[in-house]
């Protein structure tokens, strides 16, 4: 399993970038970061998935202690998943793009 990972607080437009079928299906080249990139606490975590009529999505922000987790027994699209968690973790956590901004 993989999971997205963006600094924290996150726009709506940003995860849909990361999280778009395009991020799927087409090839998505990797880079070598010099030097490494140091662990970040304050971020966002999201992972989507389907299969066979079941969707799951999950997101939390280890700093906050917050996590958003969603099962269901209908196929949804990720679009869906993530803007769902968009608008709970931003509802509950009264944090935005525009707060502090998206700089990933």
């Amino acid at each position: 399993m993989l999971w997205e990972q963006y600094r924290f607080p996150v726009g709506l437009a940003r995860l849909s970038v990361g999280n778009a079928p395009a991020m799927r299906i087409d090839v998505v080249r990797a880079r070598t970061l010099h030097p490494p990139l140091a662990p970040e606490a304050n971020v966002w975590f999201n992972n989507t998935s389907s299969i066979r009529g079941f969707s799951a999505d999950a997101a939390f922000n280890p700093v906050r202690k917050f996590a958003v987790v969603r099962l269901s027994n209908k196929r949804y699209p990720i679009s869906h998943g993530v803007t769902v968690q968009y608008l709970i973790m931003t509802a509950l956590c009264h944090c935005t793009e525009s707060n502090s901004g998206d700089r990933r």
